[in-house]
């Protein structure tokens, strides 16, 4: 993965983030963010060189972080129209992973479930204690066994 933000935040990875967290990423990096009604979960691209991230409003708990972190994962990682596709913005509606998709799905997924947890506990004690989907650690696996992280 290539990463155009300068670093990734030293939590991410490595503890539980939370939506004060991803607030807190957004402000620093002056990301607007805004909550709507919408087809589409999320949403990020660039409104006149500002970056902004939409999320769907009625989104909750932790899908509503899953999704924040997603296309947070694309402000840190992409650049609309960077790809010569001509796009200009990521919108979430999980379907076909391409690269940009598949990059910003680590990005959530490693948000939620940090190198450390994945390490110390089996699966089945992951989806017990937090509640997790299977998808979302069968996924967290196979980036630990690509990516090494």
């Amino acid at each position: 993965m290539i990463f155009k933000h300068k670093l990734l935040p030293e939590k991410w990875n490595n503890e539980i983030l939370t939506l004060a967290d991803f607030e807190a990423f957004c402000a620093a990096d002056g990301v607007l963010v805004r909550e709507v009604p919408a087809e589409s979960a999320g949403c990020y691209l660039h409104m006149e060189g500002v970056p902004v991230i939409f999320l769907r409003s009625n989104l909750r708990g932790l899908n509503k972080l899953r999704v924040a972190l997603h296309e947070l994962g694309h402000h840190w990682l992409h650049v609309p129209g960077a790809d010569n596709s001509g796009k200009r913005s990521y919108c979430n509606r999980y379907g076909h992973l391409s690269k940009a998709e598949h990059e910003a799905k680590v990005i959530e997924t490693c948000g939620v479930l940090p190198l450390p947890i994945f390490r110390t506990s089996e699966p089945a004690e992951i989806a017990d204690l937090y509640g997790y989907p299977r998808e979302l650690i069968q996924f967290r696996e196979r980036v630990f066994r690509y990516y090494n992280f």
